[in-house]
Parts: structure tokens; C-alpha cells; sequence
């Protein structure tokens, strides 16, 4: 039998059990982000949103979410894909550095020690999401940002964030590999504000990313391509319409018995079309 979608407190044991192999084929590239609405206030200044960036505990969430078998996140897709730019910085947690932004953009605490309110959205089922929101809210409480959660079941939270633009902040997961051309069309330009499930929810538009976005669509040669590729996830992080945090690793595992069990190099894609069973 194949497993897919293990746990990872499961899979650290099925490392270990005889007769099991454990493995990550995923070539999804996909990261677990804090995506701000960018039609809000305070959520349209940079400044707020690079200091939830240095707000944000990314450790904390591989460690205590992933069991550590996960790895932080740095840019716009993961370092999973051959098109991760390696030279972008690690983000790291400052708190110091996030209070002072945030009083520059002045938006000063209140009585109660708080500056504003947000309400942060995540799909309830899914526990990697509604994990790394609680860390979220707990990070924001240390910079005077008040984080409310909305856990809802899966067509209201999509429908909500995608389709009506009710929110402040979401916690999901963006797929953008393997080829990331067609899926930067859909998250990062403006022809993906569409109101449209796992498109442009959160408004942000720049021209210049379209620009780069469209012209990689046109370049046949790879290297060529992923040179834009970088260019493309230098400039959205230095926007920020979006905060990564970790990047999830979608575990599987399967008995030794079978073979071909993931002809296909994700498990989005798996079929058993060649898959047997060769006995023990």
C-alpha cells in the first residue's frame, strides 16, 4: 500500500521501521506564507508588512510544526525548485527591528500596549495552517499587533479570501513549481486579480513584475529563464505582498514490496498505472 500525506511525527517513526520507505517527491515547490490584503490599512505600507516579516518565528514553526523536517522559508517559492534565487538573505526574527518600523509608520500602541487588530483567516482542517497561524498570533502579540483567527471549513475560508476579498491576513499554501512561468501569472500580476480560487487575492500589482513575468514566458532557454526567475523573486520580495514562512514537505511512504509506486515526481500527479507488487 502507499501512504500519502504523512504526518511528520509518523514519518520520523517510519524512518526507522523495517520494510518502509519514506520520501518527499514533491516537486510542488510549494511555501506556507502570511498573505496581507493589500487593500487595507495598515496592510498596504511596506514598512508594516517587513516588520511582520521580522516579527515571525519561521524557526519556531519548522521546529515545532514540522518536527524539524522542514525548512525555512526565504522567497516567493521554494528551495525545493531549480529557479530558487540561493543568493536571497535568510529571514530572520527581529523583534527590535519590527517595534521600530512599526513606530515609524506611526502607528503607536495604545493603553493596552496594542497598535491595531487584524483578523487572519485559515482552512480549520488543515493543521499546518491552523499551527502556524497560533505561532503567528502569539509573534504579532510582541510587536503590538492583535491577531483574531478565523478557522473555517474549506469552500468559506477560500471563498472568503479568493473570491470576496474578506480579509486582513490568510495563511496558505501557494503552489508555484514545477515550471513556475504560468503560476507567478496567477499569484503575483495583475491578470490574476480575477477573484478566482488561488489567484492575485491579495491586490498586489507591479508593473515591473508584470513585465518580467510576461517576458519569462516567452524565453525558451532555461538558463535564460531562471536569470528572470530571479529577477522576479528579487522584486517581490522586495515588496512583500507576501510574507513566506516555511516550506511544508508533503511525506510519503510505501512498503518495500512495491515498485513504481511514484513513477510520476509529485504527489499531486500519482497514479498506479506501472505500480506492482513484487512480493517479499
Amino acid at each position: 500500500m502507499v501512504l500519502s500525506r504523512v504526518s511528520p511525527v509518523d514519518a520520523r517513526r517510519l524512518r526507522t521501521t523495517s520494510g518502509i520507505r519514506v520520501l518527499a517527491p514533491s516537486v510542488a515547490a510549494r511555501i506556507i506564507a502570511v498573505w496581507p490584503n493589500l487593500r487595507v490599512q495598515p496592510l498596504n505600507s511596506l514598512r508594516v508588512r517587513q516588520a511582520f516579516s521580522l516579527a515571525v518565528d519561521r524557526q519556531r514553526m519548522v521546529e515545532q510544526i514540522a518536527l524539524g523536517q522542514a525548512t525555512t522559508a526565504r522567497a516567493p517559492i521554494a528551495s525545493t525548485s531549480p529557479y530558487f534565487d540561493s543568493s536571497l538573505p535568510e529571514l530572520k526574527r527581529n523583534i527590535e527591528e519590527a517595534n521600530k518600523l512599526l513606530d515609524e509608520a506611526g502607528l503607536k500602541r495604545g493603553s493596552d500596549g496594542m497598535r491595531f487588530s487584524l483578523r487572519l483567516l485559515h482552512v480549520a482542517t488543515f493543521q499546518d495552517f491552523a499551527k502556524t497561524a497560533e505561532i503567528i498570533k502569539e509573534n504579532f502579540a510582541d510587536i503590538g499587533v492583535r491577531v483574531n483567527i478565523v478557522a473555517g471549513e474549506l469552500t468559506t475560508t477560500l471563498d472568503a479570501i479568493f473570491k470576496n476579498w474578506d480579509f486582513d491576513l490568510g495563511v496558505y499554501s501557494a503552489l508555484i513549481g514545477p515550471e513556475p512561468g504560468v503560476r507567478w501569472q496567477a499569484w503575483f500580476t495583475t491578470e490574476g486579480i480575477t477573484r478566482a480560487y488561488f489567484n492575485n487575492a491579495t491586490g498586489y500589482q507591479n508593473r515591473r513584475v508584470d513585465r518580467l513575468v510576461k517576458e519569462s514566458l516567452a524565453i525558451v532557454d532555461k538558463a535564460k529563464r531562471t536569470a528572470k526567475y530571479y529577477e522576479i523573486q528579487r522584486a517581490i520580495m522586495g515588496d512583500l505582498p507576501m510574507v513566506p514562512l516555511w516550506e511544508p514537505k508533503f511525506i510519503s511512504a510505501y512498503r518495500v514490496e512495491f515498485e513504481n509506486a511514484f513513477m510520476q515526481p509529485d504527489e499531486i500527479y500519482i497514479n498506479f498505472n506501472r505500480t506492482w507488487f513484487r512480493g517479499r
